[in-house]
């Protein structure tokens, strides 16, 4: 076998040992950027064949101005891969090839989203109308709810996946997913029972179909559940339990469970744990997600500072003959509490802007109430 010579022939066999340790999805990941890469060399600068010709300017940096156009982490991934391929073949000394061809500034800021675990209201809605379809899909997703499985971790559960720990305690195996490990998960009452309704969707399959399959989550015709299929159900169900947000995913089950879990009091690498993260500081974005009690705690932490240190504070009335309205101030301030908890969870910039309105009213008559016990000044 000749020694390959241009840069097509060498991504090319690269390609060939990456196949060997790596998964084929991996694989053809990196197989699209290199043919973008190559095609852009094509395109822009026909002359330059083999890898030595290769330059950070111009060459790698009009290459990483033409992603531009690509999504944030669509465009990490391009770089990733070939800063890696570089970096690799520079390291093996077969090519006069420098490994800083790509440095770190080249890739682009992330975008960090917060966690969107659904409300209370819409949780209790949504689950509620998934019993009531009693399908595979919405079977399946109620397992997610209750688990906090990612989704393609679901559609990858073998049918002896539940482990009986004794004593009406139970732990399901979590496959192989993201991160290329497995775990352990606790499994409830209502867990197990679901993964029971599920070996009962199996049992429907053909025997001989069944048998040659390990997998949970089988329809009738032997063929594994789809991310489609598992997208569509959850649509269908928030739009028949008339949930408020406009669009929820399957991922969202992921972070309410998440939340729910640190809010009853879990600690940070329990939930690290359960939920299978690489990274604690992925665990602490969930701390966030919830101004209620960020405003909860922020409000503990003034009234600590308050007895600390003596801040002047304003005072409102305790005593119910010291102010005559004082029952009236208390329910004005009740209720401006209210809605500017419901205005921080609002997504509608219009309706935000009609509560700040009401919330300036409020304002005004409760300033109006408080001067009324107030004698008139005379007139001189």
């Amino acid at each position: 076998m000749s020694k390959p010579e241009t840069i097509e022939q060498v991504l090319d066999l690269y390609l060939q040992n990456l196949a060997v340790t790596h998964r084929p999805g991996t694989v053809e990941q990196y197989q699209i950027t290199f043919r973008g890469f190559v095609q852009f060399l094509s395109n822009h600068y026909p002359e330059v064949r083999r890898l030595p010709q290769l330059r950070r300017d111009p060459h790698i940096v009009k290459w990483l101005a033409s992603l531009c156009r690509l999504r944030v982490c669509t465009r990490t991934h391009r770089i990733y891969d070939l800063r890696r391929c570089l970096r690799d073949l520079a390291g093996e000394r077969r090519n006069s090839l420098r490994d800083d061809l790509i440095v770190r500034r080249d890739f682009p800021l992330q975008d960090k989203y917060l966690p969107r675990p659904l409300s209370p209201e819409d949780d209790l809605l949504l689950c509620n109308q998934l019993r009531k379809t009693a399908k595979i899909q919405s079977t399946a997703l109620l397992l997610m709810r209750a688990t906090g499985m990612r989704v393609g971790e679901c559609l990858n559960l073998d049918v002896d996946c539940v482990r009986d720990l004794g004593d009406q305690q139970w732990a399901i195996r979590v496959p192989l997913g993201k991160l290329h490990t497995e775990r352990w998960v606790p499994l409830d009452g209502q867990g197990r029972s679901l993964v029971d309704q599920l070996l009962e969707f199996r049992a429907r399959v053909p025997a001989p179909i069944r048998e040659a399959s390990s997998y949970l989550l089988l329809r009738k015709n032997g063929r594994r559940l789809s991310y489609d299929m598992m997208s569509t159900a959850i649509k269908k169900a928030a739009q028949l339990a008339r949930c408020s947000l406009p669009r929820i995913t399957s991922h969202q089950l992921r972070h309410t469970y998440a939340t729910e879990i640190l809010r009853g009091g879990a600690s940070l690498p329990a939930v690290k744990a359960l939920l299978g993260h690489a990274k604690i500081e992925m665990t602490l974005r969930y701390i966030q997600v919830s101004q209620v009690d960020l405003q909860r705690e922020y409000k503990s932490a003034r009234d600590n500072l308050a007895n600390l240190y003596q801040l002047p504070r304003h005072r409102m009335p305790r005593d119910e003959f010291e102010h005559p309205y004082i029952r009236v101030l208390q329910c004005l301030t009740d209720a401006a509490h209210f809605l500017e908890m419901h205005r921080r969870r609002l997504d509608n910039p219009r309706q935000e802007v009609t509560i700040r309105r009401l919330l300036n009213r409020l304002t005004k008559v409760s300033n109006k109430l408080k001067r009324l016990d107030c004698p008139e000044p005379t007139k001189g």
